[in-house]
């Protein structure tokens, strides 16, 4: 969910962008190939397909030749790399694809574009404008919506998100946009759950004012982080009236932290004591990401007991193995801290905007998740439910984050896909709800 980031790995990565700079500035010079085509048929909106069964397919074309095509039925994603309408590549285990009169045949399967309006929409928060794609099924009345609200990640959230085909198997609307500094959209990137959900709330209002939606069945959609970020907005807004939230957590940044880094130190060092170890976790958090500079003299104390026993590649993407163990208090405050992600709150608290929520709420969980870790999670929520609160909380043993489950496939190669139960019942929920 938060990413932070290992500063011997940015080093790297500042001289190859600088390397891949120079070597797009001479590529330009050089070149004059038009961007590639992948279907030139396909509207680039056109994003869900259906087969001769009716079930639904997400499918999105890149201008560089990409092409995925998601299958919610098996939790499956293929992708593949179209040239001029020509499949070029694509993995063994993928089905052949390819585009002829209107029709996507994918394998044994002919895909015909379902009966959808995509509509391009732009919105203003904070001085900012933003992109994003609504997709409505053809209905002879105002249909409900789910407004998605995706994680931490960069990623183009019009160009990778596949639950567009979930939802409208349920008979709601989705309407997807590029968070700031994304995609389309302007502004500068950030970790800032507070802005982040006014943007929400503003996607939220200016999608209940469109003829084609129900303004009493809007619904969001948070993934990862997006529920942090789902959450708080739903707790600004009353035009909120039902909440999908995925593989997020009730603990705060800085918890997860500590979670992720005791889980990788036992898998490290099983024969040291966590309970030792932890004092030092704490006090590089306080010190390092909470910024309470007194505690820098107890870091580099409990750094000596330590940083001779552990190798803080270990415990990469933690904040005491990419900080404390691995450089000084100094660097640390004047230039590790510039490399957070940025606008981060690490300390913030989710229980109370979640605590407020009197709606219909939806919680799914993988249970092999140590992305996000959420043992924690799962009791508070349980506890809530206890509470008589409108929740239902699911729980899928096997799945990673993103309730992801890795395969083996009888060519020999490992891929992931969705637990498919995952997308069933969300869309079971959504039904009922409706």
């Amino acid at each position: 969910m938060i990413v932070v980031i290992n500063y011997k790995e940015y080093m790297m990565k500042t001289i190859n962008k600088l390397l891949i700079l120079v070597g797009c500035i001479l590529l330009v010079a050089c070149s004059k190939q038009k961007p590639m085509d992948v279907f030139p048929g396909i509207n680039k909106l056109q994003h869900l397909w259906q087969n001769e069964n009716g079930d639904y397919f997400t499918a999105i074309q890149y201008v560089d030749g990409k092409f995925t095509l998601h299958q919610p039925k098996t939790g499956r994603s293929y992708y593949y790399f179209i040239k001029n309408n020509q499949q070029v590549s694509r993995p063994v285990h993928s089905p052949s694809l390819s585009y002829i009169k209107g029709r996507l045949i994918f394998g044994d399967e002919v895909l015909k574009p379902a009966e959808t309006k995509n509509i391009e929409i732009t919105f203003s928060s904070h001085n900012t404008q933003f992109y994003g794609i609504l997709t409505v099924p053809i209905s002879d009345h105002p249909v409900p919506v789910v407004i998605n609200s995706h994680g931490s990640e960069r990623s183009v959230a019009t160009a990778f998100e596949k639950s567009s085909s979930w939802y409208i198997d349920a008979g709601f609307a989705t309407f997807t946009f590029d968070k700031r500094g994304t995609g389309s959209s302007g502004g500068e990137y950030t970790h800032n759950f507070d802005i982040m959900a006014d943007d929400l709330v503003a996607a939220i209002n200016t999608i209940s004012k469109r003829s084609e939606i129900d303004p009493n069945k809007l619904g969001v959609a948070g993934f990862s982080q997006g529920v942090y970020v789902s959450t708080l907005a739903a707790s600004r807004t009353n035009k909120i009236k039902f909440a999908i939230e995925s593989f997020g957590m009730t603990e705060s940044p800085i918890i997860e932290d500590l979670h992720i880094t005791e889980i990788m130190f036992n898998k490290a060092y099983p024969k040291e004591s966590w309970e030792e170890f932890e004092p030092f976790v704490k006090a590089c958090q306080n010190a390092f990401a909470l910024e309470k500079n007194d505690e820098w003299s107890i870091v580099v104390e409990l750094k000596k007991d330590w940083v001779n026993k552990i190798n803080p590649e270990f415990l990469s993407g933690s904040l005491v193995g990419d900080g404390c163990l691995s450089w000084g208090p100094t660097l640390l405050k004047w230039v590790g801290r510039n490399n957070f992600p940025p606008g981060i709150i690490w300390d913030y608290d989710p229980i109370p905007s979640m605590e407020s929520l009197n709606i219909p709420v939806i919680w799914q969980f993988g249970g092999k998740d140590i992305t996000a870790p959420n043992e924690n999670t799962r009791k508070q929520i349980k506890h809530w439910i206890e509470q008589e609160k409108p929740f239902t909380m699911y729980l899928y043993p096997e799945a990673a984050h993103g309730i992801l489950i890795s395969a083996v496939d009888k060519f020999g190669e490992t891929y992931r896909y969705k637990d498919p139960q995952y997308i069933t019942d969300l869309i079971a929920w959504l039904k009922k709800l409706k």
